[in-house]
């Protein structure tokens, strides 16, 4: 193409060059063949082929057809033949029927070819199966294959290929003669012979075809061989000559394809017609078209080139007109900076000259900037604004301000004049740049890459001139106690001080000096505060700068405290400005350590409550810190140390004889201490006013002729009387007893119990009780046989114990009942049972009090129907002589002698009571935590007690028995306990012996024992994590692994034990939690709790302790076979009390377990008693061992599908397992049945109950238990969702006859033999609700 365009361009004459090469238009014979045919022959006789044409007819129409248009067109479609001549012209048809579909439709079936002579020849050798099937079918032979005979006759025939011959190799065909017969036979196309015929006839016909040539057919083929003369016609004598030759329309014959259908119609119908191809059909002038076509390619193509090359012209026009605008631009710019440096140079040789004149005159001596250089300054920052920094204006600005600066600062009082300066730095701060604290000014770029800063030119000054004098001053001049100075210059100069030189004054300047000064700080000897030279410092230091120093005040300031009496007002005036300085949290910590137990001290050793002749210097003194205290931790100080001697003294007064007791003093005293405590402002402390409304209903008792040492229900705050009883029965002699559950909180209370018992030298005798029975057989050897018996201590049971048929003791023996079971037995509590105390924790107050005076008004009316049926023994027909039975003759009394009113009170009453009973089982508060309280009333709480009452509420907050709201009352008290009683430090500051324990408060994580585990075992086999994540399947460990791995921990650190991990990942644990356990669900990973040291031993956490002791109780020698572990027990207490045999079959299996529980009580007993943490961590390994079996039971048992859903619980029946000798006790199968609710809690199943039975192959019995599930982690059920299940296990029994045992003190725990296993769950499944 780019010869052609470049001869075109050179406007030279195709003709010239026709012999060169270049180009031709001359037309050939062989370019009219070409466009005969459509330029494609092979194709053209293709599509011939296709619409029945056969290359006969080609080949004798080839000369008549080679110049129409008709046929070959111009090469964009199928080649058509001209219709032949006849002597007339039939009229054209519309429509056509086509030739291919009528060929294909008239298709010979008889050209498959014969069968060979030797068909079937081969059924000789073989039975002929193959041609029995094909007969039976309906084939016969000589027929082809297929449903209508059209497939092959013969059977398929094999070529052999000369040997090591490839595939096609030189033509070589490989299908055989039958194979080419039958394909054309499928294609409807000539037989052989016909072929053969045919072929024959062509051969003749060619070989005779040059006689029938005439002279001048030679002559004109001679002539063709000769090259052709070029002639050159115009386009209008081609169509001339074209319409001359050309044939009449009406024997021209056209075959139309345009439409959906193929049609014949002639050129007069086309006239006649719109048709855009008019033009095509009729014209003749294929040299003319090929040639037009030619030309209009070249002249195209020429066209684009031209437009492609005008479009490049332009753009790049364009682009030299932008470059030459850019360069214009850039001249302009130029221009102007070059006489903007021309006049930065005349402005700069006025600055010096100024400076040289200053120097001259003395004019330095001001050190006025503005002053000198003040106009130029102006012209710069007005002019120049914005190449400061690229014109290096700054550098020019302290070039001159520098010297000045230099040489007044030689004569600068720093402390007298601190503002000196700033003023012309803050006016003329936009000319002296500096390196901000954006992250580029900083030294790091997009990338977070540091780079290299540099000084600017001022930061250079004020780091060389400034900061040296100021310095000088701080270090050699500067007074610490007087700090206004100095704050005075750090405000002004802040804003216009580079960032580093402010840090680098306070971090090694300041900051170093006030340490010093604080460490040489006296509280005791210094005359000025501290607070008058620190706490200026705070707007501009900032608290979190001083928070190192707030810590190192409240040090001292507590060491000195350590030797200090609340008389002394100091400490008051030097702690009270510090109160809006330090956080609530800092305050409150520091006061419980320093000054609380200090006025603890003063109230309980020097403080008296006498009417005749009241003190007050130490409640004042007290009273005093009231607003430095809170009002919980003040309100339960003066209720511990305060209002117990005001209550005892109030009792006594009101106990007094008639003749001795004057009720208007006693009024009078109530309101004058009232006055006291409302001139402090604590009329509005809740604990105080529920004192003083305490007082007064004991007032009111003593009027209405109360006892005020009644028994029966005693609250929480009246504990201490009831020990009173104890304490004064064994002065008379008497012996106590206690007798304690085989649960972890009971044996922490037993010890806290037993401390208060030892300090006051009270005899006593501890007693462990599995189950009811154990207690009749205490009362048959123990109790009836006391005749010194006196108290009777019974721990986490017999609330639901009727105490008076119970036991045998002596008249004078009273009961005293802790327990934590609800609801408790009514005829317990009732004013009657004056040897029966129930301790409360007023947690159900109401309804207790509701349902006991329903109680009293049923006993009653029972008293009244039994005098009347003292009467009406006689009364036993009706009217009709008919006999009564006793419930129609006491509804009949009831109707005559009963108002309305007093049945409906009655009926209520009744209604109240089962009210009561039916709300479900639940817990109180613990009893360790009951009886720690009964410590805190006496005065008697150390170490030892705090940790033991923390186990005894950690235990049943783990056990899902509280909710976390009362577990975090709890652990706020312990919390003031803990501070008060864990001093770290000596009086001199050093830190105490580190053998000592000491108890701090830490949140604990909800995955088991990973201080003394692997902290991947830990997670994996804790219920909380195991639950949430669901790594019983394998997607669930997926997740697990995926956790580590985003916190940053490998796999094999995990894996490791916790002691042995490396410590930067431990310090690293809580923050890692913290941002990646939320992503996976574990939003609640931790609670708060406390730990205990053992010196260098070990660290052991509250829940570490509760695990290892409840695994001790729960695991019989069986299970720790079955775990590969052992228990070493201390033999020594369990000798006092040894059961012996009964005869019944529970009492057997009881009995059977009795030596080994026993012996684990006394273990987890001593656990706790010993300064070694040797049993608790013996412990602690064993219950590894435990929870790895209740995760793969729990595992197992979810897999397996062993959970069957009844109506309004879930059952779970483990037997024939490997593991279950570990679920022997109702503690492991607990724990088994917290995992399973868990586990169908937080993966979407409906919270139901859950009921487990355990099978014992020994003695042929099932351990079942029920739990009720609670709704989330760290609650439990409401009160209208508590299970009911004791109930239901009672209306079970009585339905089915089972043979049950009631015999633990939990009502959701019993003991079904195995042959009633069935039908007594089937019974409960109607019976709950």
């Amino acid at each position: 193409m780019g010869r052609r365009k470049n001869y075109m361009d050179d406007g030279q004459d195709s003709s010239e060059d026709e012999e060169a090469g270049r180009i031709s238009f001359d037309i050939t014979e062989d370019d009219l063949d070409a466009e005969t045919a459509g330029f494609s022959g092979q194709r053209n006789r293709r599509r011939q082929t296709r619409f029945g044409e056969s290359d006969d007819d080609d080949h004798d129409d080839e000369e008549g057809i080679r110049g129409g248009l008709g046929a070959g067109g111009l090469g964009f479609g199928p080649s058509f033949l001209p219709a032949k001549q006849t002597a007339e012209t039939p009229e054209a048809s519309p429509v056509k029927k086509d030739p291919v579909r009528e060929k294909i439709r008239v298709r010979p079936s008889n050209n498959k070819p014969p069968p060979d002579p030797g068909f079937a020849h081969f059924n000789k050798h073989s039975k002929g199966f193959g041609q029995k099937m094909l007969e039976k079918m309906g084939w016969n032979v000589g027929k082809g294959l297929g449903a209508d005979g059209a497939g092959i006759v013969n059977p398929v025939e094999t070529k052999l290929r000369p040997a090591r011959m490839g595939l096609s190799f030189r033509g070589f065909d490989e299908r055989t003669t039958q194979a080419k017969l039958e394909a054309k036979a499928r294609r409807g196309e000539a037989s052989s012979e016909d072929e053969e015929n045919q072929e024959q006839a062509l051969k003749g016909k060619r070989r005779d075809a040059w006689k029938s040539e005439s002279a001048s057919n030679v002559k004109e083929r001679i002539s063709r061989k000769k090259k052709p003369k070029t002639i050159y016609k115009t386009a209008a004598e081609i169509v001339a000559e074209t319409e001359q030759h050309q044939m009449p329309l009406s024997q021209q014959k056209i075959i139309d394809m345009t439409g959906p259908g193929i049609r014949e119609i002639n050129l007069a119908d086309i006239k006649r017609t719109d048709s855009p191809t008019l033009m095509e059909v009729t014209t003749r002038l294929p040299e003319l078209r090929h040639n037009l076509r030619l030309m209009v390619d070249l002249s195209r193509t020429d066209l684009e080139n031209l437009s492609r090359e005008k479009q490049s012209n332009t753009f790049k026009m364009k682009s030299l007109q932008d470059e030459l605008g850019a360069i214009r631009e850039k001249l302009d710019k130029d221009q102007a900076q070059l006489r903007k440096l021309e006049q930065l140079k005349t402005l700069t040789e006025q600055l010096m000259q100024i400076s040289k004149d200053a120097l001259a005159t003395g004019a330095f001596n001001t050190g006025s900037i503005t002053a000198l250089f003040g106009e130029q300054f102006q012209i710069l920052e007005r002019d120049y604004a914005n190449e400061i920094k690229s014109m290096k204006i700054d550098a020019l600005v302290i070039s001159v301000w520098a010297p000045i600066m230099k040489y007044k600062s030689m004569s600068w009082n720093v402390l007298e004049e601190p503002t000196w300066g700033v003023a012309d730095v803050k006016k003329w701060k936009h000319l002296l740049t500096k390196n901000d604290d954006s992250d580029a000014e900083r030294g790091w770029t997009r990338n977070r890459t540091q780079k290299t800063l540099t000084c600017t030119p001022f930061e250079t000054m004020m780091n060389t001139v400034w900061l040296n004098k100021v310095r000088s001053a701080i270090n050699n001049q500067w007074d610490i106690h007087d700090p206004d100075p100095l704050i005075q210059l750090m405000e002004e100069w802040e804003s216009s001080l580079p960032r580093f030189i402010h840090e680098n004054i306070i971090h090694q300047l300041i900051l170093p000096k006030i340490s010093r000064a604080v460490s040489d700080w006296n509280p005791r000897t210094d005359p000025i505060m501290i607070h008058t030279w620190i706490h200026p410092w705070f707007s501009t230091l900032r608290a979190w700068r001083l928070a190192e120093l707030f810590t190192h005040i409240r040090h001292k300031l507590s060491v000195v405290l350590r030797q200090w009496h609340p008389s002394d007002e100091s400490a008051l005036h030097i702690i009270s400005p510090w109160k809006d300085v330090w956080t609530w949290d800092q305050l409150e910590q520091f006061t419980s350590k320093s000054i609380l137990p200090k006025l603890t001290l003063i109230l309980r050793e020097e403080f008296q409550v006498d009417p005749r002749n009241q003190s007050l210097d130490a409640l004042i003194w007290c009273l005093a810190w009231k607003n430095l205290l809170s009002d919980t931790v003040l309100g339960l100080l003066l209720k511990n140390e305060f209002f117990s001697k005001w209550h005892s003294v109030l009792v006594q007064w009101l106990n007094l004889d008639m003749y001795s007791i004057n009720y208007d003093q006693i009024s009078d005293w109530y309101r004058w201490w009232r006055q006291v405590f409302d001139a402090y402002g604590l009329d509005t402390n809740k604990i105080v006013m529920q004192e003083f409304r305490r007082g007064l209903e004991t007032m009111n008792k003593a009027l209405g002729g109360e006892d005020l040492y009644s028994m029966g229900l005693i609250t929480n705050s009246l504990y201490h009387e009831a020990y009173k009883y104890i304490k004064q029965d064994s002065s008379l002699g008497g012996n106590c007893i206690i007798f304690a559950a085989s649960d972890v909180d009971s044996i922490c209370a037993v010890h806290i119990f037993q401390a208060l018992l030892r300090s006051d030298i009270i005899p006593h005798k501890i007693v462990p009780v599995s189950g009811h029975k154990d207690l009749e057989e205490a009362n048959e050897k123990l109790v009836s046989k006391d005749e010194n018996l006196r108290s009777i201590v019974m721990i986490n049971c017999g609330g639901g114990i009727m105490i008076g048929n119970l036991f045998t003791a002596h008249e004078e023996a009273k009961v005293y009942i802790i327990d934590s079971h609800r609801p408790l037995l009514l005829d317990n509590l009732l004013e009657d049972n004056n040897q029966i105390c129930v301790f409360d924790d007023e947690s159900d107050s109401h309804r207790m009090a509701a349902a006991i005076n329903a109680c009293e008004i049923a006993m009653a009316a029972e008293d009244e129907d039994s005098d009347d049926d003292d009467f009406d023994e006689g009364e036993d027909e009706d009217e009709d002589g008919r006999p009564l039975n006793p419930r129609s003759r006491q509804r009949r009394r009831l109707n005559e002698t009963l108002t309305p009113a007093e049945r409906s009170e009655r009926r209520k009453a009744n209604r109240t009571i089962v009210d009561y009973y039916n709300q479900g089982a639940f817990f109180a508060n613990s009893v360790s935590g009951s009886v720690y309280e009964l410590a805190q009333q006496l005065g008697k709480t150390n170490n030892d007690l705090l940790w033991l009452a923390i186990v005894g509420v950690t235990s049943q907050y783990i056990f899902e028995k509280i909710d976390t709201a009362r577990y975090a009352d709890q652990v706020n008290i312990f919390r003031d306990d803990r501070a008060r009683l864990n001093v770290d430090r000596a009086e001199d500051g050093q830190l105490k012996n580190i053998n000592n324990i000491v108890i701090r408060s830490e949140d604990e994580y909800r995955f088991i024992m990973f201080r003394h585990w692997s902290l991947y075992d830990s997670m994996y086999h804790s219920g909380y994590v195991s639950s949430k994540l669901a790594v019983w399947k394998d997607a669930g460990k997926k997740r697990l692994n995926n956790m580590f791995a985003k916190m940053g921990f490998s796999l094999q650190q995990c894996q490791q034990v916790y002691t042995h991990m490396d410590m930067d990942l431990k310090q690293m644990l809580r923050n890692k939690i913290e941002v990646v356990a939320p992503l996976y669900g574990l939003t609640d990973i931790c609670y708060p709790s406390f730990t205990r040291s053992y010196g260098w031993e070990c660290c052991l956490s509250a829940s570490d302790v509760v695990y290892s002791l409840s695994t001790i109780l729960e695991t019989s020698p069986a299970a720790a076979t079955r775990l590969g572990a052992e228990i070493k027990h201390r033999h020594g207490n369990e000798d006092d009390w040894k059961p012996t045999p009964s005869s019944s079959d529970t009492a057997e299996l009881q009995c059977g377990r009795k030596d080994w529980w026993m012996r684990n009580f006394f273990t987890a007993y001593d656990a706790l008693k010993d300064a070694s943490p040797e049993i608790i961590l013996q412990g602690l390994k064993l219950c590894m061992e435990t929870q790895k079996a209740v995760v793969r039971q729990g595992t197992s048992v979810i897999d397996k599908k062993m959970v069957k859903l009844l109506k309004n619980f879930r059952f779970v029946n483990i037997r024939n397992t490997a593991e279950l000798p570990i679920f022997q006790h109702p503690s492991s199968l607990t724990k088994l049945g917290l995992f399973l609710t868990d586990a169908y809690r937080e993966h979407g199943k409906k919270n139901l109950p859950i009921v487990l039975s355990s099978f014992d192959e020994e003695y042929n019995t099932c351990l079942v238990i029920a739990l009720s599930g609670a709704p989330t982690f760290g609650d439990v059920r409401k009160k209208s969702e508590r299970s009911t299940f004791g109930l239901a296990f009672e209306e079970a029994v009585e339905s089915t006859k089972a043979r049950i045992s009631f015999d633990s003190f939990d009502q959701t725990v019993i003991q079904v033999h195995n042959n009633d296993i069935e039908h007594f769950i089937e019974s409960l499944h109607y019976k709950t609700r």
